[in-house]
C-alpha cells in the first residue's frame, strides 16, 4: 500500500463480505476517507450501509480485501485491541442509547469515566462539550426530561468528550423533525469544521443536498458513486 493510503482515517480496499446463506452485504468495495472529510454513506435498506459501519467497529471482519480504521488492520487485529479501536472513534446512534438513570452530565462523563480519565479532565472536558453541544443548562437533567433533539446532543457530546479521531453517525436525524435535524447537522458541521473526520450513515435526501459534502453511495453491495458536493441519488 502506497504511503498516501497509509496516512488516510479509514481505508477500503477490494472489500467482499458475505454472511451465512450467501448473501454478498459488500462486493469489492473501495475507498478511503481523509482526516477532515465530512462523507455521507448513502443507499437504500439492504445496500451495505451497515456492513461498513460494523467493520469500521470489528462487528465483521472481511472476507475478502483490506480495512484500515486509523493504525488498526480490522483483518488483522488482535481482540485484545478491539476496545481500543472502538475508544479511537465516537459513535451517535439513531436510538440516542443514553443510560436512562444518568443526568446528561453523567451520560457524557460515563464515556470519560471508562477509559480511566480522572476526576478534574471530566470535570473540565465534560463542561467544555456540554457548552459545544449547547446543553450547558441541561447538565442535570435526565434523558426523559429532554427532547429529541437534545438527547441527539447528549449523544454527539458523549461521542466527542474522548477526542476522538472521527465521528461515525448512523442515522443520528432518522427520528427527528426536519427543523431539529437542521440542527443537529449544523452542529455536525461546526464540529467537522473544528478538524474532527465525520462519517455519516443516512437515507435523507435533503440532507445530502443541503449539505453539499461528499457521498458515497452503496446499492446492492457495490459502490455505485463516490462525488462530492452532494448526489442526487433517485435511483436508488
Amino acid at each position: 500500500m502506497d504511503n498516501t493510503a497509509s496516512q488516510s482515517m479509514v481505508v477500503f480496499e477490494n472489500v467482499t463480505k458475505i454472511y451465512d446463506g450467501g448473501v454478498t452485504a459488500l462486493d469489492d468495495v473501495s475507498f478511503t476517507v481523509e482526516k477532515g472529510e465530512f462523507v455521507f454513506i448513502i443507499g437504500p435498506s439492504g445496500a451495505g450501509k451497515s456492513t461498513i459501519t460494523k467493520l469500521m467497529i470489528h462487528e465483521e471482519t472481511p472476507d475478502e480485501g483490506y480495512v484500515r480504521v486509523g493504525d488498526f488492520d480490522i483483518g488483522k487485529m488482535h481482540r485484545r485491541n478491539i476496545a481500543a479501536l472502538r475508544r479511537s472513534m465516537g459513535m451517535v446512534f439513531q436510538d440516542f442509547r443514553l443510560l436512562p438513570n444518568k443526568t446528561v452530565y453523567e451520560n457524557v462523563a460515563f464515556a470519560m469515566e471508562i477509559v480511566g480519565a480522572s476526576n478534574k479532565h471530566i470535570r473540565r472536558r465534560v463542561s467544555t462539550v456540554l457548552s459545544q453541544t449547547g446543553l450547558s443548562e441541561k447538565w442535570k437533567f435526565y434523558p426523559d426530561q429532554l427532547s429529541g433533539g437534545e438527547q441527539q446532543r447528549v449523544g454527539i457530546a458523549r461521542a466527542l468528550v474522548n477526542n476522538p479521531k472521527f465521528i461515525v453517525a448512523d442515522e443520528p436525524t432518522g427520528n427527528l423533525d426536519g427543523d431539529t435535524a437542521e440542527g443537529i447537522m449544523e452542529l455536525l458541521d461546526e464540529i467537522n469544521k473544528c478538524g474532527t473526520t465525520i462519517i455519516m450513515v443516512t437515507h435523507s435526501q435533503q440532507i445530502v443536498d443541503r449539505m453539499k459534502r461528499r457521498v458515497i453511495a452503496i446499492e446492492n453491495g457495490k459502490l455505485m458513486k463516490d462525488e462530492q458536493g452532494g448526489y442526487s441519488y433517485e435511483s436508488l
